[in-house]
């Protein structure tokens, strides 16, 4: 995992300066912009929610450096006389540029600042208190995780060594402040780092954000045309089934019965890879996380007309088949292995299959995670749509809570008949009927007059709803609740 360009040039830049130095130059760009300070070291310090010790080592730093011009003040100081070698201070135009391209460079501009300048996790204290009013390195890591995160809030294989290089920390402070954050709740280690195996080399631990910015708020969205749950995937599922069973075969030239295009030999020998479950795991959470992600980028582009460069439609099957299969291979391969071809299998006269096995493998695996992959998008993309068409196209689908159903106490019986036209629910009460098989986590600003809901084949079923909208069906209640 890389950073995006404008931030690597912006922090990697400041050789030797501490995470402390850092942060003063991301939270003075964020709230002072190019504005000239003019106040005391302490109404300063302040502000930034800095120690003084910090505001002064960074200031002296970041003028050195070129990242902050000073000029001498000519006013007075609070008691009254005038300040024997008071400065003021500006942001350097290079570096506000940076910083504008940073900000306009991350798909979570609100979030970051936010995270950046909230006081969480302390109280506040006297400014002229030595102690930090928040955890500053805590802080560093969050904005710079924030920053990397994708549109469902997942940070996949984080590389801590330039991590920490360009937060200015060893690799194992780095890790200490990410398992404080951790129990802090700011973020979760969904998936931790693999040790190398015959596929892939080493897989790099995956986060998720939890997105605190006041300005969103989360709902449950149900979806009821799914056929099953999102996860765990099937591809990584039937292997492991596969191998539970051939693991108990008592003639051991004979394999259970399994649905792929490879011979049973291969398979079992593929099945065997996959008993890593950190491994499963991680793949797992990868695909989640590449669904989450595409779902609302291919609905745009579904909506797209234009044709690109390379001839093929931006709502195309084969420009998501393109997206997914990239998301997957920068998720295994992230760290510069090249994805091996395919050797395809010969069947020589005895009828026995020769292959280099490991890069077939790969190559395999890769083509079934996306096949299956894009496959989901598409079915609960259609369903996306009409939720964004409704409501708020800059909705954000976050999360799924795997095994919860919703259910919905219609207004009447005729709602009830309706819907047993179009799907047979299962009723779980004479007014509750189950509608849903997915419920998604879904990021909405929080002016939107929306709660939790549910799709149900074309319409939108939510309580209390004053939309006048012909595709929203108004509910007593919608209930979410584990399996």
């Amino acid at each position: 995992m890389y950073f995006t360009e404008f931030y690597m040039l912006l922090l990697n830049s400041m050789t030797g300066a501490t995470p402390e130095t850092r942060l003063v130059l991301l939270k003075w760009a964020s709230l002072f912009g190019q504005s000239v300070q003019t106040g005391e070291r302490d109404v300063l310090a302040s502000a930034l929610g800095m120690s003084q010790h910090h505001v002064r080592v960074a200031l002296e730093y970041l003028f050195r450096e070129g990242y902050l011009c000073k000029i001498k003040s000519a006013a007075k100081a609070s008691s009254g006389r005038k300040a024997a070698n008071r400065y003021d201070y500006a942001l350097a135009t290079e570096c506000w540029v940076l910083w504008c391209r940073t900000i306009e460079s991350t798909i979570w501009a609100e979030e970051f600042l936010y995270t950046l300048n909230c006081v969480a996790h302390e109280k506040q204290v006297p400014p002229d208190n030595s102690k930090v009013v928040a955890d500053v390195k805590g802080r560093l890591v969050t904005t710079a995780l924030v920053f990397l995160a994708n549109s469902a809030g997942y940070v996949i294989g984080c590389n801590e060594q330039p991590l920490s290089e360009t937060l200015g920390m060893s690799v194992a402070k780095l890790r200490q402040t990410i398992r404080e954050l951790a129990r802090r709740n700011c973020l979760s280690v969904v998936a931790q780092g693999v040790s190398p195996s015959l596929m892939f080399g080493r897989l790099l631990p995956i986060y998720q954000i939890q997105l605190k910015c006041p300005r969103y708020k989360y709902v449950k969205l149900g979806i009821s045309s799914a056929e099953r749950q999102l996860t765990p995937i099937q591809f990584t599922s039937g292997l492991i089934d596969f191998y539970r069973r051939a693991s108990k075969r008592r003639n051991k030239d004979r394999y259970p019965s399994q649905c792929s295009l490879l011979p049973d030999e291969h398979y079992y020998e593929l099945s065997k890879i996959f008993r890593n479950k950190k491994l499963v795991i991680f793949i797992n959470h990868l695909c989640l996380s590449t669904i989450l992600s595409l779902i609302t980028e291919y609905t745009h582009m579904s909506r797209a007309d234009h044709y690109p460069s390379d001839g093929i439609k931006l709502g195309s099957t084969e420009k998501l088949r393109e997206l997914v299969y990239l998301k997957l291979t920068e998720g295994l391969f992230g760290d510069g292995r090249e994805v091996r071809e395919a050797v395809t299998l010969r069947a020589d006269e005895q009828g026995f299959y020769h292959t280099d096995t490991i890069p077939f493998f790969t190559s395999y695996t890769l083509s079934e995670l996306t096949q299956e992959l894009v496959c989901e998008i598409k079915m609960l993309s259609k369903q996306w749509k009409l939720f964004t068409e409704i409501y708020d196209l800059g909705a954000r689908i976050t999360g799924y809570l795997p095994n919860y159903l919703m259910l919905a106490r219609l207004a009447s019986t005729e709602g009830c008949q309706a819907i047993e036209s179009n799907r047979e629910p299962r009723q779980i009460h004479k007014k509750f009927i189950l509608t849903t098989d997915y419920v998604l986590t879904v990021l909405v600003r929080n002016d939107k007059i929306i709660d939790d809901c549910m799709l149900v084949v074309d319409e939108l079923w939510i309580a209390k709803s004053e939309l006048p909208d012909p595709r929203i069906r108004s509910v007593e209640s919608l209930i979410c609740l584990k399996k």
